[in-house]
């Protein structure tokens, strides 16, 4: 066995391969994106398979990710909210986009700390008032416990994400929560292992 292709796949390093699979600079939309990718795209194709209307992020950071998909809420697709504890890294470009849709009320950027349980309510609030499936996706400084606080604000049909699977997530740091809050693993094979996302989906009540 290849130990280098097992890491490259296991994404245990983070080194680009000559098609960049494994590079985390990607930046498709002039803002540098802490992803990968083939992440990017899992995440594009997850929205739109499982109809996703409110995205929520948890974790803007410059907002590269959030600069792919703020067409998909100027156009209607979906809903987009983003949460950021430090308001100053936020690209200003970014942040000004999300002023121009802010008044249509098809995005926002919030500022604050993730745990705080203020902001958690507020995203609860956000989550019950929201029409059709929302996705939680988990991307600050604590995946595993983003996935802990956040699992138990979905709706049945509501959904919740995250990558750098399993660098910072882990299968311990799910498993628990299926049965706990009635989720079902969505992702693919080929996600998890291959890519570093997972979803996972409310599918009954809390137990």
């Amino acid at each position: 066995m290849n130990p280098e292709l097992v890491g490259r796949i296991l994404h245990v390093t983070s080194e680009p391969d000559p098609w960049g699979r494994w590079s985390f600079n990607s930046n498709p939309s002039g803002i540098a994106v802490a992803h990968t990718w083939l992440q990017i795209a899992a995440l594009l194709w997850g929205i739109e398979e499982f109809g996703i209307e409110t995205f929520i992020e948890l974790g803007t950071y410059l907002g590269g990710l959030g600069s792919i998909l703020l067409p998909g809420a100027a156009y209607g697709k979906f809903a987009y909210l983003s949460i950021e504890r430090d308001a100053g890294v936020v690209d200003v470009r970014f942040r000004q986009e999300v002023e121009k849709l802010a008044d249509h009320r098809r995005a926002a950027l919030w500022s604050g700390d993730v745990f705080d349980p203020e902001m958690v309510e507020s995203v609860r609030l956000k989550v019950q008032q929201a029409e059709g499936p929302t996705l939680i996706y988990c991307d600050d400084g604590n995946k595993p416990q983003e996935l802990r606080t956040y699992a138990a604000l979905l709706r049945v049909g509501d959904y919740i994400g995250a990558h750098d699977y399993p660098g910072e997530v882990k299968v311990e740091d799910f498993q628990p929560l299926l049965s706990q809050y009635g989720l079902e693993e969505v992702t693919v094979d080929f996600w998890r292992e291959g890519i570093g996302v997972i979803m996972l989906k409310k599918v009954r009540a809390s137990e």
